[in-house]
């Protein structure tokens, strides 16, 4: 189930790049924000890129339970 979210939280930063580069082409940011903001961007990008590759780590297998039953007598 985690790499669906790692998926979900990879396009959202892929929409917040182009936003940002949206704000820089209409010089809405001071000069260096953007640069500033699209380095950090990225590296979010490849960081939820692997984890969507990696998928879900492999579980620990429980031990199988031992069914015990219990009955009760009443007097």
């Amino acid at each position: 189930m985690a790499p669906a979210f790692y998926s979900i939280a990879r396009g959202s930063a892929m929409e917040c790049k182009a936003i940002v580069d949206a704000f820089a082409v209409l010089q809405l940011a001071l000069e260096d924000t953007p640069r500033q903001a699209m380095e950090f961007l990225t590296r979010i990008v490849e960081m939820l890129t692997r984890l969507c590759r990696r998928g879900d780590p492999p579980r620990e297998s429980a031990p199988e339970s031992t069914t015990t039953t219990t009955t009760t007598t009443t007097p």
